[in-house]
């Protein structure tokens, strides 16, 4: 039974996390030796070494293992891992205003031809809608796991403000859409930019199209 951590374990996975932790681990040696062997050994001897002159390269260059050997542990530690992630779209709208209420709106083609958003998140075509964001930035996010061939017609609401003034009520939104996540030879990246200022207000934002 291995006993060490998991991310302990995963500096094992990689010859370049091996090479970078015997440097650090070298280095640690070297400084530890260097500072025992001083006469007046001292924690304020500790500082006083990092900061001169001849060893403040050396301390910059620890501190630079360090951060590239924890990266290089974060990187192949399989917790951090994301694999075979696959959308056929998803959309994501943001905005720039607290205190207000932006809404998503998708329109699915046919056969479901459903309209998903606030009050009906999930679609008998597999669409869910997260989370109502009702105070400020969102984001609120459309995701369909696997889709029909159509177009998909994106909308942004300005449903409320909660401004105090009414000067401070306008707010730009901006939505972001994937098509074919993960399918790299057929990915598709857009964004869009509205400018909402009326309550109750609704733009057709992008359609979306899968084929």
């Amino acid at each position: 039974h291995d006993v060490w951590p998991e991310w302990v374990r995963a500096t094992r996975r990689g010859p370049q996390a091996t090479r970078a932790l015997l440097l650090l681990l070298l280095l640690l040696l070297w400084l530890l030796v260097v500072l025992l062997s001083a006469r007046d050994f001292s924690p304020a001897l500790v500082s006083s070494c990092l900061v001169s002159s001849r060893l403040a390269p050396l301390a910059f260059l620890f501190l630079l293992l360090l951060i590239s050997w924890y990266s290089l542990v974060l990187q192949v530690h399989k917790s951090m891992r994301v694999k075979n992630i696959k959308l056929s779209l998803m959309v994501a709208l943001g905005w720039d205003t607290d205190h207000t209420d932006i809404d998503l709106h998708v329109h699915e083609p046919l056969p479901s031809g459903e309209h998903v958003y606030y009050s009906h998140r999930e679609s008998r075509l597999g669409g869910s809608l997260s989370k109502d964001f009702t105070d400020g930035y969102g984001p609120e996010v459309y995701v369909l796991p696997e889709g029909v061939p159509g177009r998909y017609r994106v909308d942004a609401k300005y449903y409320a403000s909660h401004q105090q003034s009414a000067a401070t009520g306008a707010t730009s939104a901006t939505v972001w859409c994937v098509a074919e996540m993960g399918t790299f030879a057929k990915e598709q990246l857009r964004f869009e930019m509205v400018r909402l200022d009326l309550n109750k207000q609704k733009i057709p934002v992008m359609d979306a199209h899968l084929y």
